[in-house]
């Protein structure tokens, strides 16, 4: 565990997004306190628990024996992950510089906020952000490790229409979970957008790099990502919530892409969708066939109006 140093500057926190997080949340704040250095830059410790059903606060509060102060805030309702986050962000003292987000089903690797200080230390003035690799744990314990080229490998990705453009193609290439973000810039931008649960990251990305924001990848794992059915990803591709968000993105975003680029999107989707709904045809799931029709009627209309309504206003 991190020794504290006497009077050293506050300027990093760390929030915890949580929900229903009990069997888990845990051995999360156990790798926060396990931290080999870094932890006397901690201004707090925020477990911001969206209002759980099970006893996600009390097992934070229990294991919590470090002596930076650690905060359980719980929402009176269910507010989703990206408002939750956002208003921790705003509770956060004056001095602090960056917060470092972990979820409550993730686990942080020893030298984790050693790595991401260092990094935050030499940070551009538009830098917003660090993200780094990590390994995925599945529930039978494997683990699928990532990418591990060293602190010396990492990569700046400056805001740029050409970049903003390579991130949609690409897809969101940001750990959300484990990443290091700038307060100011953060709170400038408006925070995360609430409607998007499995996408915001995605979108935070862009409209970072759409407002000429800088967002330095580390190659190197800093933590373990859980996979597992509960997963945020899992739920949402069965209700093809990747899809419906994956849209709204394309609207927003829509002016770097060509109309090519526009219509090969939406062609992926429909692709995707038929694939999941002969899945569920063999599998008997009639119900998640149904969610698939009627999100294919939402891409072909996206196609209406983003492919074939802009070369009708193009030729008008």
């Amino acid at each position: 565990m991190d020794t504290l140093t006497q009077n050293p500057v506050k300027d990093i926190a760390i929030i915890v997004p949580a929900y229903n997080a009990s069997g888990t949340v845990r051995e999360t704040l156990e790798s926060i306190q396990n931290q080999q250095s870094g932890l006397d830059r901690c201004a707090c410790i925020v477990v911001a628990d969206d209002h759980s059903t099970d006893e996600t606060s009390a097992v934070a509060q229990s294991c919590w024996a470090c002596n930076v102060p650690l905060t359980v805030s719980r929402n009176e309702k269910n507010w989703g992950e990206r408002t939750t986050t956002n208003a921790a962000v705003c509770a956060l003292p004056d001095t602090v510089q960056w917060f470092f987000l972990l979820h409550a089903d993730d686990v942080a690797k020893p030298n984790w906020l050693e790595v991401l200080l260092r990094g935050i230390d030499q940070a551009q003035s538009r830098t917003i952000a660090f993200t780094a690799s990590y390994d995925v744990l599945y529930a039978d314990g494997k683990v699928v490790p990532g990418e591990n080229f060293g602190e010396g490998r990492k990569i700046n990705i400056e805001g740029t229409p050409s970049n903003v453009l390579g991130t949609l193609k690409k897809g969101c290439w940001f750990k959300i979970s484990s990443s290091a973000i700038r307060v100011s810039a953060f709170r400038a931008l408006g925070g995360f957008v609430p409607d998007m649960p499995q996408l915001g990251d995605w979108e935070f990305v862009l409209r970072s790099l759409r407002e000429g924001w800088t967002i330095e990848y580390i190659p190197l794992c800093l933590s373990f990502y859980r996979q597992s059915l509960r997963s945020v990803g899992s739920q949402s591709i069965r209700a093809h919530r990747d899809v419906k968000e994956s849209l709204v993105i394309l609207e927003r975003f829509g002016e770097f892409l060509s109309p090519r680029d526009m219509a090969g999107f939406h062609v992926l989707y429909l692709y995707w969708l038929a694939r999941r709904a002969v899945a569920s045809v063999i599998r008997g799931d009639f119900e998640r066939l149904k969610m698939a029709g009627i999100q294919a009627l939402g891409v072909a209309g996206s196609l209406r109006r983003n492919c074939f309504g802009r070369r009708s206003a193009a030729k008008a």
